[in-house]
Parts: structure tokens; sequence; C-alpha cells
């Protein structure tokens, strides 16, 4: 069997279940406090993925809102434009 490091007392061998200390920093926690521990870890994880996600989604609204203003800046210069042609042909 592979040697265990002092800090770890067992590992799960299976893929679907990485390696997880049950001692940490030589502490032996018992099943609670490693049950809290990972829902912790899970909870600051999930935290993230919100926080990157709400980011993202903000980028992409700020960049929506950027083309749409351009758009309708252009918009707004192609009426000027014919308004004015259709000043100056009135006036001749």
């Amino acid at each position: 069997m592979n040697e265990v490091p002092h800090n770890m007392t067992q590992y799960s061998l299976s893929l679907e279940n990485p390696p997880m200390p049950y001692r940490f920093e030589g502490e032996d926690l018992g099943r609670g406090e490693r049950v809290k521990a990972q829902r912790k870890e899970a909870k600051e994880w999930l935290e993230q993925q919100r926080r990157e996600q709400q980011y993202i989604d903000q980028q992409e609204k700020e960049q929506e809102s950027s083309i749409k203003k351009k758009v309708l800046f252009m918009w707004n210069q192609e009426k000027k434009k014919k308004r004015l042609e259709r000043q100056k042909r009135k006036s001749l």
C-alpha cells in the first residue's frame, strides 16, 4: 500500500472521490467537523462561482448596452442627414 503522509489518516482510492484529508494540521477532527469544513468549502466555492457569473453577466450587459448606443447614434445621424437633404431640396 502507498505510504500515507502523517497529516492524513485515510485516502479514498476511487477517482470520483479525490483524496480528502481526515486530519487537518495534526488535529483529528470528528465527523461533524469534517462535514462542516466540507460544507463551508462548498459554500465558498458556490459563492465564488456566483460572483464570477455575475461579473460575466455584467460585462455582457455593458457590452450590449454600448452596442445599442452606437447603433442608435448611427441611426440618428442618418435621420439628420436625410432631414437636411429634404430641407435642401425644398429650399431649391
